[in-house]
């Protein structure tokens, strides 16, 4: 959604599934604005919440994404979840919990009433609805006698995989009503070589941020067999460039689940330090039996065009520039990098239609790094980072960049990212391009190196416009 309200200041969205109004929604959100970086939750509400939208008065649109796994499934509890912005205001994440198993036929969208009551959406506000496309496949898994869920098959014909994962524990914790979801890269079942950075909110009884670093294998957050019945975690993760043996491999997800004790909603990033190619992954509860029934992982390879996508060589490139396809929707980008800056963390650059003055653009920031957190907002292109040349050596950084509505000509354009440097800093922008041009080109350059260093890739990946159907 790409969209603004009629009221007169940023609010979140409310979400309605199935027409449904009675108090069967709970939902938890991260947030990061101008009182810093923040997370609440409520229970047994009439709406779910979506992403922030700005006011009609700022003449901008903003808003995100929602995304609702298993949607159509009859044993399970629906659970969403959001990213997205009032463009560089206000950065937020949700999860939301309709807690009904029927399957969805219907989702209706309204800016909150809470504060502004008659609130609408304004003129010019678009909302398109996607399917996976099942194409794209590689197989729905299942846990096996073990209790883990297997991915091999076949995972060298793609660059990028992406993850939806379904989980549940088969056994579980009073105290805690959800576990850990580890993961074991080509059988290399050794927490040492794991580093991960996280980064969201969580605890029904104290809410509070968590900014953590970690030595283990985990990817997510699961309920367990004490949490509500029917209730699963969603975890959506990212493996990009599994197929290069030149890095440090890495990986970036977004999880929640529902249960009555951390009730979490969180992204996370990090790496495994062996640089072989991807040829297993396998996932499970960590200090328990197994994955419930129910559980399931689907296996996407995310399509890849050749001429959109770019591999630096010997010497490095001091920028990357990628020229955006004609007729396609939905426009994002997948990097993974590293550059000689002579730190242990760069900055990423990018330049929409080669425009270089940084007064052209705008974006708020919300970070982790070292057990600290911050946010902050700037007049600045700044829209990822990455390891310099005093990272450890073989990490590159890795993140999507999103770029809402870049063909349109009646608004500035919306930028969303999530990147991190695999194990370091953990980072999240929303912000705009200050222009109504049709986005033709995105150039990426470091900060303060001088180049990207050999190894790193970048790609658009996109929709053809054939695909889109505007429902709203």
């Amino acid at each position: 959604m790409n969209a603004a309200h009629t009221g007169s200041q940023p609010q979140y969205c409310e979400v309605v599934i199935n027409s449904d109004r009675r108090k069967v929604y709970n939902w938890r959100e991260f947030s990061a604005g101008t009182r810093g970086v923040l997370t609440r939750y409520k229970l047994e509400q009439t709406t779910g919440h979506g992403v922030d939208i700005p006011s009609r008065d700022q003449d901008l649109y903003g808003g995100g994404f929602l995304l609702f796994p298993n949607a159509f499934h009859s044993d399970n509890l629906k659970i969403f979840q959001t990213v997205g912005s009032s463009v560089e205001e206000r950065f937020n994440r949700h999860v939301g919990i309709y807690m009904r198993p029927e399957p969805i036929d219907s989702i209706q969208l309204r800016p909150s009433q809470d504060v502004e009551q008659d609130n609408a959406w304004d003129i010019g506000s678009i909302f398109q609805l996607y399917a996976v496309d099942e194409s794209h496949l590689v197989g729905e898994q299942h846990p096996g006698a073990d209790g883990r869920i297997t991915v091999t098959e076949p995972l060298r014909d793609t660059n990028h995989l992406s993850l939806l994962m379904h989980m549940r524990a088969q056994e579980g914790v009073e105290a805690w009503q959800g576990e850990r979801i580890y993961q074991i890269v080509n059988g290399s079942d050794n927490d040492d070589r794991y580093v991960v950075q996280r980064l969201g909110g969580e605890n029904n009884e104290v809410n509070k941020i968590i900014d953590g670093r970690f030595i283990e294998q985990r990817v997510g957050w699961s309920p367990d067999e004490l949490a509500p019945k029917g209730s699963f975690g969603t975890i959506a993760a990212l493996y990009p460039e599994l197929q290069s043996a030149e890095f440090y491999q890495s990986w970036i997800s977004q999880h929640a689940s529902s249960e009555g004790v951390y009730f979490p909603v969180s992204q996370e990033n990090g790496r495994w330090e062996y640089r072989d190619r991807v040829s297993e992954l396998r996932f499970y509860p960590r200090f328990r039996s197994g994955s419930a029934v129910g559980s399931r992982i689907d296996a996407y390879r995310v399509p890849s065009n050749p001429t959109t996508r770019y591999l630096v060589g010997e010497g490095g490139d001091r920028l990357v520039k990628l020229d955006v396809p004609p007729g396609v929707v939905c426009l994002r980008a997948i990097f993974v990098a590293r550059t000689d800056a002579d730190q242990v963390e760069d900055g990423i650059l990018i330049e929409l239609n080669e425009d270089t003055s940084t007064l052209n653009y705008a974006r708020r920031r919300v970070s982790a790094a070292d057990g600290t957190h911050e946010t902050g907002r700037a007049d600045d292109n700044e829209f990822g980072v990455a390891p310099g040349r005093r990272a450890p050596s073989n990490v590159f950084g890795c993140g999507i960049l999103n770029f809402l509505q870049h063909a349109a000509d009646d608004r500035e354009k919306h930028v969303l990212a999530i990147v991190g440097t695999s194990g370091g800093r953990l980072a999240l922008y929303g912000g705009r391009w200050r222009s109504r041009h049709p986005v033709k080109s995105v150039t990426f350059k470091p900060r303060m190196g001088n180049v990207f260093e050999k190894g790193s890739a970048f790609e658009l990946s996109f929709v053809p416009e054939t695909a889109n159907h505007i429902w709203g």
